[in-house]
């Protein structure tokens, strides 16, 4: 059924309704429209009651005051209750532009005429990717939208300098907060996706100048070998030894990943490289470089 404002819950049956008192708490959704569905009972199995069961996939269509968003209802009501937080076990499907999705962090489900019947393409792009984002464990019970990224330049979202990459992450933009810090990421998100992107693009290459001495930075398109960090040591994981894969360390120049993140600000990928291999102590240290330079930039 489709429930055009909130007085028509009325007219459905009383089990499909929701108490006034939990629509008191979510004024939001005072000017909303609804879809109303029941699933049907897990089917029983002569002595047992079967834990899955196939559910056929539901559409609908409706016009949307944010027509280039996408809407996924995943707030919980349970009981007549309003939880601040909720037990999820979802995950989440979309058909956005690749660039939004790696900003987001989505990852690739699966080619879709594989999973998707035929007669289902007027609702999805059969020769598109769909994109996944998986909800497992304990968030904040809210709905979820994935909105385009509005950003002046898309090219700002992946920026090369000569000395550094940078791959902005913008996860928390759909991402719930599963602690205090995450929540606060997923609150400031869409702050920062708007003004972040800019700020890197003037600054970051700056500060790097500054410190390119000090930190034995090289000029990144000079420098093609990898290296990795595992717990804690700076190593380069070789693909083939009579024993298998293993680390050692790298002696020549080789780039490295910093996931620097702040107490408002999730984490942001950037590549740098180095003239030799820094010590486990330099790599901390030029971590909590960036990380400064990261907090005064959006604190700015």
């Amino acid at each position: 059924s489709f429930v055009p404002t909130l007085s028509d819950f009325e007219r459905l049956d009383p089990r499909f309704r929701i108490s006034d008192d939990v629509w008191s708490k979510l004024p939001l959704y005072a000017d909303w429209g609804f879809a109303v569905f029941k699933l049907r009972e897990k089917r029983t199995l002569f002595w047992r009651r079967l834990t899955s069961q196939k559910v056929q996939p539901m559409a609908f269509l409706f016009p949307s005051r944010e027509p280039g968003a996408v809407f996924f209802p995943t707030m919980h009501v349970h009981d007549g209750r309003l939880p601040e937080k909720a037990k999820y076990d979802h995950a989440l499907y979309a058909q956005v532009d690749e660039l939004t999705m790696r900003a987001a962090e989505w990852e690739f489900a699966a080619k879709l005429r594989r999973i998707v019947p035929d007669d289902l393409g007027d609702f999805v792009d059969l020769d598109a990717p769909m994109m996944r984002q998986s909800l497992d464990g304990v968030f904040v019970n809210e709905d979820t939208w994935l909105r385009p990224l509005s950003v002046e330049d898309p090219a700002l979202l992946d920026q090369r300098g000569p000395l550094h990459r940078v791959f902005l992450g913008l996860q928390y933009l759909t991402r719930k907060g599963r602690d205090t810090k995450t929540e606060r990421w997923a609150k400031q998100a869409p702050s920062y996706a708007q003004t972040l992107p800019a700020a890197l693009h003037a600054e970051l290459g700056l500060f790097l100048a500054t410190k390119q001495t000090e930190w034995g930075l090289k000029p990144l398109d000079e420098v093609k070998d990898k290296g990795q960090v595992v717990s804690g040591s700076v190593v380069h994981m070789v693909a083939s030894t009579p024993t298998g894969p293993r680390p050692v360390r790298l002696e020549g120049p080789l780039r490295l990943e910093f996931r620097v993140s702040t107490d408002s600000v999730e984490p942001q990928t950037i590549t740098l490289a180095f003239e030799s291999p820094p010590s486990d102590e330099a790599y901390a240290e030029i971590g909590r470089g960036l990380r400064a330079f990261l907090d005064q930039l959006t604190a700015a």
